[in-house]
Order: structure tokens, then C-alpha cells, then sequence
């Protein structure tokens, strides 16, 4: 199980809401990918999003199925908030605060999706066996996932510097599909797409995962160190991970599709 403070999260991206479509490069980006993804199906009456954060991918569902009523569901107020008004004028979308990993019974989908949430999930296993049961027969569950090498740059030159050592929160991928399938799931496509984000320097690459929400310490890392340390971490950072114009910081994700048999 994966330690994930529920109660900061939501705090943290819900403060983060009005900024989030400004600093989220890569979940925008790996949201476009994602939509290959989805079924070309039109026969989709209802439709659940988790994690629907400011609407990247909700916009797409509710234009490719326009016929469909969607549910959105996000931990963050702020984010909900955000979709409310977004999404004022579609009669068939309704959008509510919850978590995914909480909800006792959820009604029959024929389609659930996210774009990087799962990593926010304290127990992947638990989750995908109940998505798996709320979803109707031949159902699609349709997603992606941050994966082991994010932020590696960070992680890299911190546990290079710090006395204190901190280990990646991010799943890898064997373990996520073998899940799937243990859980019932046919998986029908999946690839792992690499994103080197370009910042201006160090700090800015910090401040970018700061402004989206995306602290460490929603999963229960404490970075335990001086200011003059932490001077040092950047300035590794910046040495070893320099690009042409600034430092980059690695995305890397995984995406899938999968059905119920």
C-alpha cells in the first residue's frame, strides 16, 4: 500500500486549481495521447471520470459522447468547482468532490477514465478490482498513470546531496498491468510514453510540481533539509540535468486500455 495523505491532497490541489492548466505541461500533454485510447464506440450511455481535475480530459469526453452522461468525481474542491462552471452548459455531465478509493457502490459504467491519478491512489489493487465491478460487461476502463523515472532528476541529485534519503512513490509498469489483469481485466493497448519538460532552471521545475498540487509530502515524503542544502541539491540538479536553454525534469507514464470480459 502506498502512503498517500488523503486530506493533504485535496487540500494541496485544490489550492492549486486556478494555476493548474498553466504548469501542467506533461498531464495536458499525456491527456492528448490518451485519447487515441478511447473507444470509437457511440453506444456509451454512462460515463465516469476520477480525478477529473480541471477538465483536460473532460472536454474530450464530452465532445466525443455527446449522447453519454459523464460523472466526474475529484478530491479537490477547487477542482470541482472549476469543472462546475467549465462545464456549465452541458446538461449531462454532473460533477461531485469524492474519492474513487472511498465510494462504497458505484453504478454500472461502460466506460471509466482518468489521466495521471492513479498514482494518487493509496491501493491500486483494491481500485481496480472495484472499477472492475462497476463497470458493465464488455465495459472499457481507460487511463493513464505516472510511473517509476518521474522526476528523476529531483530524486537523482537529492539523495546525491542530503544526508536523508527519500525512494520514488511511482508504480512501475509490470506491476500495474499484472494487476489489471489478476483483477479481471482484458488489457487491449498499452505503452510507455517518456517526457523530458523543459524549465527555465531547477527551481522553476520544483515550482512548476509545487503549483499544480503535486507536492511531495501528499505522499508522506519529508524533505528534511537546511536551505544551504537544498542550494547544494538545485546546483547538482542544474549541473548534471542542464538542457539548452534551462534543466529538464522526466514524465514518464503509462497508458492503457482495458475491458471487462
Amino acid at each position: 500500500m502506498i502512503k498517500i495523505n488523503k486530506q493533504l491532497l485535496a487540500k494541496n490541489f485544490s489550492k492549486a486549481a486556478s494555476d493548474y492548466n498553466t504548469f501542467a505541461v506533461a498531464q495536458k500533454d499525456i491527456t492528448n495521447k490518451l485519447l487515441s485510447y478511447l473507444p470509437v464506440s457511440t453506444k456509451l450511455k454512462n460515463i465516469l471520470e476520477f480525478g477529473c481535475g480541471t477538465g483536460f480530459l473532460t472536454e474530450n469526453l464530452l465532445d466525443t459522447y455527446s449522447q453519454s452522461q459523464l460523472t466526474g468525481i475529484d478530491i479537490a474542491e477547487g477542482m470541482i468547482n472549476l469543472c462546475k462552471e467549465r462545464f456549465s452548459g452541458f446538461k449531462n455531465a454532473v460533477f461531485k468532490i469524492d474519492d474513487i478509493e472511498q465510494i462504497d457502490s458505484i453504478q454500472q459504467f461502460d466506460l471509466i477514465s482518468s489521466s495521471s491519478t492513479i498514482q494518487w491512489c493509496k491501493d491500486y489493487n483494491q481500485l481496480f478490482s472495484k472499477l472492475y465491478s462497476a463497470l458493465k460487461p464488455n465495459g472499457y476502463f481507460v487511463s493513464s498513470v505516472l510511473i517509476t523515472n518521474t522526476l528523476d532528476e529531483f530524486y537523482t541529485s537529492y539523495n546525491k546531496i542530503s544526508k536523508t534519503k527519500i525512494e520514488s512513490f511511482f508504480q512501475r509498469e509490470p506491476e500495474l498491468l499484472e494487476s489489471l489483469r489478476k483483477n479481471g481485466f482484458t488489457i487491449t493497448k498499452s505503452e510507455i510514453i517518456s517526457q523530458k519538460i523543459k524549465y527555465q532552471s531547477a527551481t522553476d521545475a520544483l515550482r512548476a510540481i509545487n503549483n499544480i498540487g503535486a507536492k511531495l509530502e501528499n505522499s508522506e515524503i519529508q524533505l528534511n533539509t537546511s536551505p544551504k542544502t537544498m542550494a547544494e541539491i538545485l546546483r547538482h540538479y542544474t549541473q548534471k540535468f542542464s538542457a539548452s536553454t534551462g534543466v529538464y525534469m522526466t514524465y514518464d507514464s503509462l497508458l492503457f486500455s482495458a475491458r471487462k470480459k
